[in-house]
């Protein structure tokens, strides 16, 4: 799951997102009845060669979190 950070003011809430790694266009942001969900993709790979050995790390996995946001009624 990805770490947020929320906050709010008399004319907004704002979320921040830690989501190193992860482009734009495998973000995912949703908001219905109240309930705002971020979720994706994470797809990252990085391979080192040197002349006697490679290495590759790799990271994949979806996320998704949801929270409720306040009634304002």
């Amino acid at each position: 799951s990805p770490a947020i950070n929320e906050r709010e003011d008399e004319n907004a809430y704002y979320m921040e997102v830690d989501l190193p790694g992860v482009k734009k266009d495998d973000i995912n942001v949703e908001i219905k009845d109240n309930i705002v969900t971020i979720s994706g993709e994470r797809k990252y790979k990085k391979e080192e060669k040197e002349k006697d050995y490679v290495r590759t790390e790799s990271f994949f996995g979806k996320f998704e979190r949801s929270f409720t946001l306040p009634n304002d009624g």
